[in-house]
C-alpha cells in the first residue's frame, strides 16, 4: 500500500481509562461507540449558538479540548471553537489524472475520528486516510487503504509499553482491516477480506469489533489482524450500522430487525430481542444497565441489556431514525430534524427540540448537545445556569 509520511509527531492517547468525559472522539462517542455522556440534560436544552459550515447536512461533529469538527458538504473538513468561531476550514486536492490538468477534491462518506487533541483523522472514499493536526488543518501523514472506506476510523492504545497507537481503517467492499501507527502512518498489518462491510466499527479491550454481510459478530485482535471470534447471528441478520461494545459483549441491530447481544470471551450470542418489525441500522446506545435502539418501525426501545427484557419503547415520528445516545439519566434520539429526550428508567417525555428538516445524529462536548442542521449549519444547544 501506498504511504506518504509528512511528519512524525508524538501521538499521546489516554485511551480506554483516560478518555476524557468532555470529548466526542467518534460519531457516537468514545472508541467503543456506547453513545454515552455522563453530562445531565434532564431539562429541555436551549439553543447557545449556530455556526454556518456549508450548503447541506453537515456530519456528526466530533472534538474535545475546546475544538469541534465536521464534514461539510461531503468535502471541507471544518473546525470551530466551543462558541461557534471558524477555527480553520480545509479541502484536500487530488492529482490530475486526466489530460486536462483538472484535479478534484477527496470526498468524505464518514465522519471523522477525533483521535486526541493533537490528531484528526478523516478516511475518504478514494481509500486515502489522512492525519490531520487539529491545530491548523495540516496534513501530517497519508495512507492509501486502496479501496472505498464508508466507515468512521478508529484507535486503540498499543499493547505494549511504548508501541504507537494503532489507528483502524476498514474497506467496504471487501472488509479488509488496515491497522496503521497513529504517529506517522505507517502501515502495521492487514486482515484478511472479511467480506462486505457498510457499517463502523467499534474498540473492545484487545479486539476491533463489527458486523457485516456474513450476518456475524466478527472480532479481530488488535496486534496482530488475526481473526478471533466469529459469532453467528443467523440467517437474515446482516449488519450495515454501528455496533456498541461495552465490558465485553457488543450490541447491534440488523437487516431482520431483531437486536442482539455477543459476548467476546466465550464467544457466543447472548440473546436476541426480536420485538422490532423494522430494520435496526442505527448504532444503539448501551450503559452498565440498559440498551437503546431506534429502529425503522418508528420505535425507539429500552431493553435490559443482561435480560433482553423490554423496559419501555416509545412511537417516534417518520421514518428517518439516528442513532440515540444517553447524556446521564436522559435519552436523547433524533428523527426527521427534531430531538427528542426522555427519561432513561421510564422512557418518560422530558422535552422536545425541534431544529430543522432533518439533522445529524446528535453529538455532547464540552456540555453541549451538538447537531448538524440542513441548511448546513451545526447547531449547540445547552442548559443554561440559572441566575
Amino acid at each position: 500500500m501506498r504511504k506518504i509520511a509528512i511528519i512524525w509527531f508524538a501521538v499521546t492517547l489516554g485511551l480506554a481509562q483516560g478518555v476524557n468525559a468532555e470529548s466526542w472522539h467518534t460519531y457516537h462517542g468514545a472508541y467503543g461507540l456506547t453513545g454515552v455522556s455522563t453530562h445531565e440534560f434532564s431539562n429541555k436544552p436551549v439553543r447557545l449558538w449556530r455556526a454556518k459550515v456549508g450548503t447541506d447536512t453537515p456530519s456528526p461533529v466530533v472534538g474535545g479540548n475546546g475544538s469541534l469538527f465536521c464534514i461539510a458538504d461531503d468535502s471541507k473538513i471544518i473546525s470551530f471553537d466551543t462558541k461557534g468561531s471558524n477555527l480553520w476550514t480545509r479541502t484536500i486536492t487530488l492529482p490530475a489524472l486526466s489530460p486536462d490538468g483538472k484535479t478534484t477534491n477527496e470526498s468524505f462518506s464518514a465522519p471523522p475520528l477525533y483521535a486526541n487533541k493533537y490528531l484528526l483523522v478523516v478516511a475518504a472514499k478514494s481509500g486515502n486516510v489522512y492525519g490531520i493536526s487539529t491545530k491548523d488543518g495540516k496534513t501530517l501523514w497519508t495512507y492509501d487503504a486502496g479501496a472505498e472506506i464508508q466507515s468512521t476510523p478508529n484507535i486503540a492504545a498499543g499493547k505494549k509499553k511504548g508501541a504507537p497507537a494503532h489507528l483502524f481503517v476498514i474497506t467496504m467492499e471487501d472488509g479488509v482491516l488496515h491497522a496503521v501507527n497513529a504517529a506517522d502512518g505507517t502501515e502495521l498489518w492487514q486482515s484478511k477480506a472479511m467480506d462486505r462491510t457498510d457499517g463502523h466499527i467499534a474498540v473492545a479491550a484487545e479486539h476491533v469489533v463489527l458486523g457485516n454481510c456474513t450476518a456475524s459478530f466478527l472480532a479481530v485482535n488488535i496486534t496482530d489482524g488475526k481473526l478471533a471470534a466469529t459469532i453467528d447471528l443467523g440467517e437474515g441478520c446482516e449488519m450495515a450500522g454501528g455496533l456498541a461494545a461495552s465490558k465485553g459483549q457488543v450490541f447491534s441491530g440488523n437487516r431482520s430487525g431483531s437486536f442482539a447481544a455477543a459476548d467476546l470471551k466465550t464467544q457466543s450470542l447472548l440473546w436476541l430481542n426480536e420485538e422490532s418489525e423494522g430494520e435496526l441500522f442505527t448504532t444503539p446506545a448501551v450503559t452498565d444497565k440498559y440498551a437503546v435502539f431506534h429502529g425503522a418501525d418508528a420505535l425507539l426501545y429500552c431493553i435490559d441489556r443482561t435480560s433482553a427484557k423490554q423496559e419501555w419503547s416509545k412511537k417516534m415520528p417518520g421514518s428517518d431514525p439516528l442513532s440515540p445516545i444517553i447524556a446521564g439519566d436522559t435519552v436523547i434520539a433524533g428523527a426527521d430534524g427534531t430531538l427528542f429526550g426522555m427519561a432513561l428508567k421510564s422512557g418518560r417525555a422530558r422535552w422536545i427540540l425541534r431544529i430543522g428538516d432533518e439533522i445529524s445524529a446528535p453529538a455532547i462536548i464540552d456540555g453541549m448537545i451538538v447537531v448538524g442542521v440542513d441548511d448546513g449549519y451545526i447547531a449547540a444547544y445547552g442548559i443554561k445556569a440559572d441566575k
